[in-house]
C-alpha cells in the first residue's frame, strides 16, 4: 500500500505535477465533512470486537452468522431500490442490520414485517438464488 499521504499534500503535489502553482494557479479550498462523509471507518461491529489475536497482527472476530433468509431479503431490497421506495428500503435495511442507524435527515421508519420464505414460495414467488465462485478470485504471480 505504502506510507499514508495527507490529502494536502497529495492535492499540492498534483498541483505543481500539471505544471501550476497551489495556492497562486491553483486555489485549494476546504470543504468539511459532506452528508454521509466519515474520518473513520469502523471495521468491526460492537458484537465482533470481541476479537482474539492469533499471531502478531492477526486477529479474528467472531460474527454471527448470516439470517438463513439472506438471499430472499436481499431480492426484496433490491426490487425495493429499483422501485424507489425509500421507506422501504430504510426499513428492509433496518430489519436486515439490527444496528443500522439511518444518517440524520433520512427518514426514520420501524422495520416491517417480513413474510416468511414459506408463504412467498406458497404464494407462487420464485425463491433468490446466490451464486458462489468456486475458484478464488486470486490469480497466480507471474513467473
Amino acid at each position: 500500500m505504502g506510507a499514508p499521504i495527507k490529502v494536502d499534500e497529495l492535492a499540492r503535489l498534483m498541483i505543481a505535477l500539471s505544471g501550476h502553482v497551489a495556492g497562486t494557479d491553483v486555489k485549494i479550498v476546504y470543504t468539511g465533512l459532506r452528508p454521509g462523509e466519515k474520518l473513520a471507518e469502523e471495521l468491526l461491529t460492537e458484537e465482533e470486537e470481541q476479537a482474539h489475536a492469533v499471531r502478531d497482527r492477526i486477529r479474528i472476530a467472531k460474527s454471527p452468522p448470516p439470517p438463513r433468509e439472506l438471499a430472499l431479503r436481499l431480492a426484496e431490497l433490491r426490487g425495493l431500490a429499483e422501485t424507489g421506495d425509500r421507506d422501504g428500503i430504510l426499513g428492509a435495511l433496518k430489519a436486515l442490520v439490527p444496528t443500522y442507524r439511518p444518517q440524520p435527515g433520512t427518514a426514520a421508519v420501524e422495520p416491517r414485517a417480513r413474510p416468511a420464505v414459506a408463504s412467498l414460495a406458497a404464494a407462487g414467488e420464485p425463491r433468490p438464488r446466490v451464486e458462489l465462485p468456486s475458484q478464488p478470485a486470486i490469480a497466480p504471480a507471474p513467473a
